[in-house]
C-alpha cells in the first residue's frame, strides 16, 4: 500500500495520486504485504532515474569506453585483464559504474 500526507494541499488531486503511486510502488519493491510512505526523495529518485535512462543512449552515442586493467602474478608476469567499462558523459564527466549498471540491469 502506498500513502501520501497532507495538510492544507494546493496542488491537484492528480499530484497526490501519484505520490500515493510512487509510495506504493515502493512497497511492491520490498515485498508482500508493506505499506509505504511517500517522501519527496522518492520522486526525486524517480525523475533521477528517468533521467538516467535517456542517458542510456550513451551506447548509440559511442560514450562507453573500455579500459584494461592488467592482472599480474606474484612474479610480476602479466597473466591475463580485467576490461572496466566506463561512461565518458559529454556534460556530467565520468559516471560512476555504480551510477549506469543498475540501470542497464533494469
Amino acid at each position: 500500500m502506498g500513502i501520501t500526507l497532507f495538510v492544507n494541499y494546493k496542488e491537484k488531486l492528480d499530484e497526490l495520486l501519484k505520490q500515493a503511486d510512487t509510495a506504493m510502488y515502493e512497497a511492491k519493491k520490498s515485498g508482500r504485504n508493506t505499506l509505504r510512505f511517500f517522501d519527496p526523495l522518492m520522486q526525486a529518485e524517480l525523475e533521477a532515474r528517468a533521467k538516467w535512462k535517456s542517458d542510456c543512449e550513451a551506447v548509440r552515442k559511442q560514450e562507453f569506453r573500455l579500459y584494461y586493467q592488467m592482472q599480474v602474478n606474484q612474479a610480476g608476469h602479466i597473466v591475463g585483464a580485467e576490461v572496466l567499462l566506463r561512461w565518458i558523459h559529454p556534460e556530467r564527466g565520468l559516471i560512476s559504474p555504480l551510477q549506469f549498471i543498475p540501470l542497464a540491469e533494469d
